[in-house]
């Protein structure tokens, strides 16, 4: 597949290279690029540090990578929180990312915030999803909870707290991902050690 057209910005050129060094794959450079190019243009940042929110997804990456999952799951990783936030017929581009990635997708984006506002019953339509999915899907939303936790918890304890709070229900719905992930999330709504260990050694991006 030819690489999507997208400009980056000077500013953030130096660390755009860093990210794109690491990755191991066209499909993976290709998802990297129309995840940033999609996030620019849907105006979604981090709600901590005010940058792209790829930013945010290259540390779900990056501690993928860190426990050797394959190419077809951290393309899937780079892309799936596109399909939670664009309009629902941006589904339709998936298909260039091969059958696998898509699955994988569409497990870890099962409604859409367009056709589905409430917040809870997003929730609720996850849990299922990932009760019934595989073990690279539900190790990928458990890479996300850790990052998101760190995250949280350089805002503040209760900023943590809080986050894992709204997400101790999804506990049940992951049991099957990587051992070593999910126990570290099982800890980290427990008592948050496992959060400060995260930051000790998921590289900064």
């Amino acid at each position: 597949m030819k690489i999507l057209n997208f400009i980056v910005e000077t500013s953030v050129g130096p660390t755009v290279n860093h990210i794109l060094s690491k990755c191991n794959s066209e499909s993976e450079r290709n998802a990297f690029y129309f995840s940033y190019s999609a996030f620019t243009t849907l105006q979604k940042n981090s709600p901590l540090s005010g940058d792209n929110y790829i930013f945010v997804i290259a540390r779900v990456v990056e501690l993928l990578r860190i426990y050797g999952f394959p190419n077809e799951v951290l393309t899937a990783a780079w892309i799936y929180k596109v399909f939670v936030y664009s309009p629902a017929s941006t589904i339709s581009t998936l298909s260039i990312f091969g059958e696998s990635v898509t699955n994988m997708v569409k497990c870890l984006s099962p409604v859409n915030i367009s056709l589905c506002p409430s917040k809870r019953a997003r929730r609720s339509e996850e849990r299922r999803s990932l009760l019934n999915s595989n073990r690279e899907c539900k190790s990928i939303k458990c890479a996300e909870l850790l990052i998101h936790s760190s995250f949280m918890k350089k805002r503040s304890l209760l900023a943590a707290n809080k986050y894992q709070s709204e997400n101790t229900d999804l506990l049940l719905s992951l049991e099957g991902a990587s051992p070593e992930l999910f126990e570290a999330v099982r800890t980290m709504m427990r008592t948050n050690e496992a959060v400060d260990n995260l930051l000790n050694y998921v590289k900064s991006i």
